[in-house]
């Protein structure tokens, strides 16, 4: 019998006042009880208990020892119960992962529906690039992250969710038209402008246009989607974006899509965790929550 259970045991007998009405509530033996607080007092070198003849009582060192135990255990218990609600999805934290886009972009209908369905699991959003994000899910500092996927994801990565994206060509309204048949040439020679150099989204471009045997230089680079879509509602040139991003965002009714000759080809974002670890109660109804149909 370890320490845990004998303290438990001499907790029980305490309240009871009795060596037998404390056996029976733990449901063990009378002997059992005796030797688990036979053994207490010898390894205290105390006596814990006043034998009576009808039962027992705290000696002043069992009364010490019942004062730091029992908030102790009460404390334990009150673990417990916060555990077994987290693995009820009612309690804990979420750490989420993911870029700047889908922070503004794609996350928010999900957060409103999660905080309102579970007003006592906090949410702890980390704003990394979707490399960064695979980082963070192997060191154990985020429990989901939302990447691009890429054309070869990493199997070390479970999916649960995977949407497709799809990108067009955009211009301030009003301004010169491009019909449908508007050639990656001629795409090339307008002023585009784009990401910086190392995300998903310049790639995405870059690969477009190198597919297509054009050679193409930015007009401009900008550090984020918001400016893109900025710079492009005030005529400043023409950018590239999903097309779910373009509606969510305060600009769609000041732009125009322009449908090149030869299509962009999709891409892929996810909702995914680390295979290998145990998703959490919490992390878990917030999935259910992006992957239930609405």
């Amino acid at each position: 019998m370890d320490n845990i259970d004998s303290y438990r045991i001499f907790l029980e007998v305490a309240r009871q006042g009795s060596f037998s009405k404390g056996a029976l509530k733990l449901y063990v033996t009378q002997p059992a009880v005796s030797q688990a607080i036979s053994n207490l007092e010898e390894r205290n070198g105390v006596r814990l208990f006043q034998r009576l003849p009808r039962g027992v009582v705290l000696t002043n060192e069992g009364r010490i020892l019942m004062e730091y135990l029992e908030p102790a255990f009460n404390l334990i218990k009150d673990a417990e119960r916060r555990l077994q609600s987290a693995s009820n999805k009612k309690i804990g934290e979420v750490r989420i992962s993911a870029s700047d886009t889908f922070c503004m972009y794609y996350l928010p209908p999900y957060l409103k529906k999660f905080s309102k369905k579970y007003p006592n699991i906090r949410l702890n959003i980390a704003n990394k690039t979707s490399a960064e994000t695979i980082d963070a899910l192997k060191s154990g500092d985020a429990d989901l992250g939302i990447i691009n996927l890429g054309s070869t994801p990493d199997k070390k990565l479970r999916i649960w969710k995977k949407t497709e994206l799809e990108s067009y060509f955009i211009m301030k309204r009003g301004i010169r038209k491009y019909d449908d048949h508007t050639s990656p040439e001629q795409l090339a020679s307008l002023p585009i402008m784009t990401l910086e150099k190392g995300t998903t989204t310049r790639e995405h471009l870059d690969q477009y246009f190198e597919e297509a045997g054009v050679k193409f230089t930015p007009f401009m680079e900008l550090g984020s989607v918001e400016l893109l879509l900025r710079f492009t509602s005030l005529g400043m040139g023409i950018s590239c974006i999903a097309r779910d991003f373009l509606e969510k965002s305060p600009y769609d009714k000041k732009i125009d899509i322009i449908r090149p000759e030869v299509p962009i080809r999709k891409r892929s974002i996810g909702v995914v965790t680390l295979s290998s670890s145990v998703v959490s109660g919490a992390a878990k109804s917030f999935i259910d929550v992006m992957t239930e149909e609405t």
